[in-house]
């Protein structure tokens, strides 16, 4: 009796520690999916802010892997029936929101960048994104909740198991048969369990078995994110201390640091680093992220996670940060200039305060007028027709432009007269 309780007990956990798993790539694979997300919103805002193409290399870079990404965690989900629904909501979230970021940027490319504006300004896009990431939290919760239910279920199998001789018996052979199996296919059958979420090519997976120091066991993934081919002796080796030999000076000790920490309270883990590429040396941004196992007893058993290339998003921040101060410098040049500008009307204006308001207001109507003009061209310039065109042909003048146009030209004339007259070669200097 006691015997084939502790036989059902071992199977159900065997079953949990598959569905356990199983689970837990579909976190993981959903993090990575809200991180691609903000990835390409970031190249938006960006894009929709300057109106350069180059903010929007994040966006273009992670569209695809958003769309494997989603169909990875879908596959994954089909066989968890408490994954239906957060995964019905991503499936109509995540087409939504890449159609609001497709519509803005289509809506800036065609001059209508106000128009872009007022999508964003309507917090649709945001509201999906928080969407998200309630269900991002509701894939990691069933993934938190399987594994209190497995370690339940491991002290009841263990607890049965000790109740009676057999029990004891089962538990002394299961562990032999355990110390048994040689190195080779402890090493396949890791490996067979990392493999879940191989589908998803950006994320590599990896497990250090803390009763063993030294070893390591990763997806090809992990190692094609270090520019590692499978085939080349590198990989065979590919250990915590070869992992530490390429990891940036600068981060290498923050790194270390923050996994031997991890190890030894058992808290969840994240910490960025630079790495150098094996096969081309190209410095790269890793996101790694992960956690402590514990085993039946207790004691330390796994340091398990998964490493994220996350090289766009970091230029992508840099750009922004970029931008956020050359906007701020811009601001406070313009503001420098409306200062002149109300100083100088007030000035010609005297005690008339419908002159000032009429001429101040005029100024500040040719100052918008030349921000737009620049935000067409890129902020790289604009032409002198351009500029010319829009005070000579606007409808609010009350003057023909036949008019404007001979006015404008005598003034040019007397302009160009004087600047010769006052020139140092006019007047015989060298």
């Amino acid at each position: 009796m006691a015997l084939g309780i502790a036989v059902v007990g071992a199977w159900d956990f065997t079953v949990g520690r598959s569905r356990a798993e199983r689970l837990e790539t579909a976190g993981m694979l959903a993090e990575m999916l809200l991180s691609h997300m903000k990835d390409a919103e970031t190249g938006q805002r960006g894009y929709l802010l300057t109106g350069r193409e180059e903010y929007l290399a994040p966006y273009d870079a992670v569209l695809d892997d958003i769309r494997e990404t989603i169909d990875a965690l879908a596959r994954t989900a089909v066989l968890e029936p408490s994954l239906a629904a957060p995964m019905a909501e991503l499936g109509r979230l995540v087409p939504g929101k890449l159609a609001e970021l497709a519509q803005t940027i289509d809506l800036r490319r065609t001059g209508q960048a106000e128009a872009a504006l007022a999508v964003v300004a309507s917090n649709e896009g945001r509201a999906m994104m928080e969407a998200a990431r309630t269900q991002v939290t509701a894939f990691r919760a069933a993934s938190e909740a399987e594994r209190g239910r497995l370690e339940t279920a491991e002290r009841t199998r263990l607890a049965l198991a000790a109740g009676s001789a057999l029990g004891l018996s089962l538990v002394a052979g299961a562990v032999l048969l355990r110390s048994a199996r040689t190195s080779h296919r402890r090493r396949a059958a890791s490996e067979a369990r990392l493999g879940l979420a191989e589908a998803a090519s950006a994320v590599g997976l990896w497990e250090r078995d803390l009763r063993r120091p030294g070893s390591a066991t990763f997806t090809q993934t992990l190692l094609g994110l270090y520019g590692i081919a499978p085939e080349e002796p590198a990989a065979r080796s590919f250990g915590p201390a070869a992992w530490a030999a390429m990891l940036h000076p600068e981060d290498r000790s923050r790194a270390e640091a923050t996994l031997q920490t991890a190890t030894e309270t058992g808290r969840p883990f994240e910490v960025e680093f630079r790495i150098h590429r094996a096969d081309t040396g190209e410095t790269r941004w890793i996101l790694r992220r992960g956690r402590r196992e514990d085993g039946p007893d207790g004691q330390p058993r796994l340091l398990v996670g998964a490493d994220l290339d996350v090289t766009g998003r970091k230029a992508a921040e840099e750009r922004q940060s970029t931008l956020a101060r050359e906007l701020d410098h811009r601001v406070k040049n313009t503001l420098a200039t409306v200062q002149a500008l109300a100083a100088q009307t007030l000035t010609s204006a005297g005690a008339e305060p419908a002159r000032f308001t009429r001429d101040f207001t005029d100024r500040l109507r040719a100052l918008a007028r030349a921000h737009d003009l620049l935000t067409v061209g890129a902020w790289q310039g604009a032409t002198i027709g351009s500029v010319v065109e829009w005070p000579l042909f606007r409808p609010d003048t009350g003057r023909s432009p036949e008019d404007l146009g001979l006015r404008l030209g005598m003034r040019l004339c007397r302009t160009i007269r004087h600047a010769l007259k006052s020139s140092p070669a006019a007047s015989g200097d060298a």
